[in-house]
């Protein structure tokens, strides 16, 4: 379920994860998905993860390093680089944005 997959619950966990959470094996996972939306697993996340982190950082409650390790990002570095490619500005550019 689509619901399951992108709760909070399943914000952190890899695809293994989501799969043991959901009692079916990660490639059989990983066909339906990709079947029934015509993406990937890992990239849903991928979103589900940046649209928590827009969420996180519009409470202006969190820093961004710690933003990038509530949602699953060891490196926040690389998350910045992802996130970027999402949204198409910094995590500071947009918590700038969301707080003025």
């Amino acid at each position: 379920s689509l619901g399951l997959v992108g709760s909070e619950m399943c914000i952190r966990d890899r695809l293994t994860g989501v799969a043991e959470s959901l009692k079916v094996n990660a490639d059989h996972l990983g066909r339906l998905f990709r079947h029934h939306t015509k993406g990937t697993l890992a990239d849903f996340l991928v979103r589900v993860r940046v649209n928590h982190t827009c969420r996180m950082l519009e409470s202006g409650r969190y820093s961004v390093g710690e933003i990038a390790l509530r949602v699953g990002f060891a490196d926040a570095a690389h998350f910045g680089k992802v996130f970027k490619r999402l949204t198409q500005c910094t995590q500071g550019e947009y918590a700038a944005r969301a707080t003025a």
